[in-house]
């Protein structure tokens, strides 16, 4: 592995990592866990550059990293093509049952949001709009502090506006990742969002901290897709 190559997969190992733990990373954590072959010195040299690049930060006196709003972008770009789906997430899925349409949309946005531990939000039409999941969303160690939730409320308060903005320009068959500048919702927060139903018309969407399982939303979000389409 080069240096290029090693320093990408720590980008990977920092942004995964802070995803399951929602703590700061350290170069002493990363060497025990997946390079024990490697010096602490070269790990943090490679940290170092990762920093200066401007692709992870230190929150606060400590010796640990979490990525920024750049160092998402280029963790998406590099590794993020497809989603991942477990047999059993598509099983809970599969097996929702509704009597019309817009029941098996709310059932489906439900156990994606379950599954996803953060929030679905669906669009209907203009002005006609479902969420569910917030529960999940507020657990989040990200929102202990009043600002994360103030903004959060922000959002739900103003969740038809976020959606508009985000119908014009998104394809018809596209899953997309909003991060940061492209999200409308807000820098502190990622959607994983699609259009769904036979003329493409709804709207459903994984809403989350930045610090979110990537992987497997967009496996989620692509699956329920798949469902509500059919």
């Amino acid at each position: 592995m080069d240096s290029l190559d090693r320093r990408n997969n720590l980008l990977k190992i920092i942004v995964e990592e802070y995803a399951r733990s929602a703590l700061p990373v350290s170069s002493g954590f990363i060497v025990e866990k997946y390079f024990k072959n490697l010096s602490s010195a070269t790990i943090r040299n490679d940290m170092a550059e990762l920093e200066a690049s401007g692709l992870i930060c230190q929150p606060h006196i400590s010796a640990g990293r979490i990525p920024t709003i750049e160092g998402y972008k280029e963790y998406l770009a590099i590794f993020v093509d497809n989603g991942e789906i477990t047999k059993a997430e598509r099983a809970a899925l599969d097996k929702i049952a509704a009597f019309d349409l817009r029941q098996k949309i709310k059932e489906v946005a439900k156990v994606v949001a379950d599954l996803a531990n953060n929030a679905v939000f669906v669009g209907f039409g203009k002005d006609d709009y479902f969420y569910t999941g917030l529960a999940n969303l507020f657990r989040q160690p990200e929102f202990r502090e009043s600002a994360y939730l103030y903004d959060m409320s922000e959002i739900i308060d103003h969740l038809g506006e976020g959606l508009t903005k985000i119908n014009g320009s998104l394809e018809s068959d596209q899953v997309k990742i909003l991060v940061g500048s492209d999200n409308p919702f807000g820098e502190f927060s990622s959607v994983i969002i699609a259009r769904y139903g036979h003329h493409r018309a709804g709207l459903i969407g994984l809403l989350g901290p930045n610090r979110l399982d990537y992987k497997q939303g967009l496996g989620l979000i692509s699956y329920a897709q798949g469902l509500l389409i059919n």
